[in-house]
């Protein structure tokens, strides 16, 4: 059996204590989450994986504000998360842009929002879409890009509010094989390079593996927390190619463990 190593001594951000969430849909209780106890620590990146249902996403609109829990507790600095706001950003499976706004405006949504200048607007848009590669489509309609490129517009537009965490709903779940690697690699880049606390699901063993510095795996509905993992080989990501990666030992020992646990 693959043991995670011990968490780094590092501040804590996210802090989840006792979770459960029981909602009514169709007029029926969902148990979605049960007795979920997780610390998020400043700057890594946690990947929560699990079957379709197992409650990821219900977990991530927990800590995004969106829900609220039934009983326990969540915390982000110690404070009770009440609500959303501009320190937890989201990124959804589907890219939410405005159709008849450029990818400038589209990036320059929220600081409108916010009353920012407009000078002041248009430099932070201009450098976070130069951070997602797009410099080049300022002036391009959603409807003109690739699913890739407009999820990178979506991140964007995530980043130029500066926010403490990004919280990423299987934003490439929709990708072809090819743009997911790609965009799962430059998605990591953006990662080390701003330092930024990442929340990201995925029901992709694979994809967690390659991405999470902490890899969380949740059972079935009602979820909880089977295993918490800290894949050492997440640091060699940059450096060596998927399929080196996908080859080390520890690598196909560890996703044989969480495919049994699953």
């Amino acid at each position: 059996m693959v043991k995670a190593t011990s968490a780094s001594e590092t501040k804590v951000a996210v802090e989840m204590r006792n979770l459960n969430l029981v909602y009514l849909s169709k007029n029926r209780e969902v148990h979605a989450l049960k007795d979920v106890n997780l610390s998020v620590e400043e700057g890594s990146f946690v990947c929560l994986l699990g079957p379709s249902g197992c409650g990821k996403t219900s977990l991530l609109r927990l800590i995004a504000g969106f829900r609220k829990p039934t009983s326990g507790s969540i915390t982000l600095d110690g404070k009770p998360i009440k609500g959303p706001d501009r320190q937890r950003g989201v990124v959804f499976q589907q890219p939410t842009l405005y159709p008849w706004l450029t990818v400038q405006k589209n990036v320059e949504f929220g600081l409108k929002m916010r009353k920012l200048p407009r000078e002041e607007r248009r430099k932070i848009a201009e450098r976070c879409i130069e951070t997602v590669g797009l410099q080049e489509f300022t002036q391009t309609y959603p409807y003109e890009l690739s699913g890739g490129m407009k999820q990178r517009v979506a991140i964007a537009r995530v980043l130029a509010n500066d926010p403490r965490l990004i919280l990423m709903d299987e934003p490439f779940g929709a990708l072809d094989a090819m743009t997911k690697e790609q965009m799962q690699q430059w998605v990591r880049g953006i990662w080390r390079t701003m330092h930024k606390t990442v929340v990201f699901v995925t029901h992709d063993i694979d994809e967690a593996l390659m991405l999470g510095t902490k890899v969380v795996v949740m059972t079935s509905r009602p979820g909880r927390i089977s295993k918490v993992l800290s894949p050492s080989f997440t640091v060699q990501a940059d450096a060596n190619s998927a399929d080196e990666i996908k080859g080390l030992p520890e690598f196909v020992e560890m996703r044989r463990e969480i495919h049994l646990s699953m």
